[in-house]
């Protein structure tokens, strides 16, 4: 089962009923395996520059202080597992933000067996707001 945020992006309600659709960005909900393996360069890559400060911050200023205070790399290890397991499970928090920022809003969330389910469910769920617009 998958969920997704669904938002809606850069004032699509000035569009025709027929373009919002292609104006539906749907993140999906949970877990971001990318974001765990490559925090720092996710971030960067997606521009998420205050949560990279923060990142950056918390892994060489806890780095620093880590190694003035004589622990070893076991700890390095470990903090750096800890904030990648938090940009990792942040992930889809930053992503709708950045939609968030650009003009957009949220819709809701739809589930579904795959992404082609919850796309699907998404038209609809506009579908039935564009009705109730009218």
């Amino acid at each position: 089962m998958s969920a997704y945020a669904v938002y809606e992006i850069e004032d699509a309600r000035r569009r025709p009923a027929a373009e919002r659709a292609e104006a539906l960005v749907l993140v999906r909900d949970g877990f971001h395996w990318g974001a765990f393996v490559l925090s720092g360069l996710w971030l960067a890559w997606g521009r998420h520059w205050r949560a990279l400060a923060v990142w950056v911050a918390a892994v060489g200023g806890g780095g620093l202080l880590l190694y003035a205070t004589g622990f070893g790399a076991d700890a390095l290890c470990w903090l750096w597992l800890a904030a990648a397991l938090v940009v990792g499970y942040e992930a889809a928090d930053l992503e709708g933000e950045r939609v968030l920022s650009r003009n957009g809003r949220a819709i809701g969330y739809v589930t579904g067996e795959s992404r082609s389910d919850c796309e699907a469910g998404a038209v609809r769920r506009l579908a039935s707001e564009i009705a109730a617009e009218q």
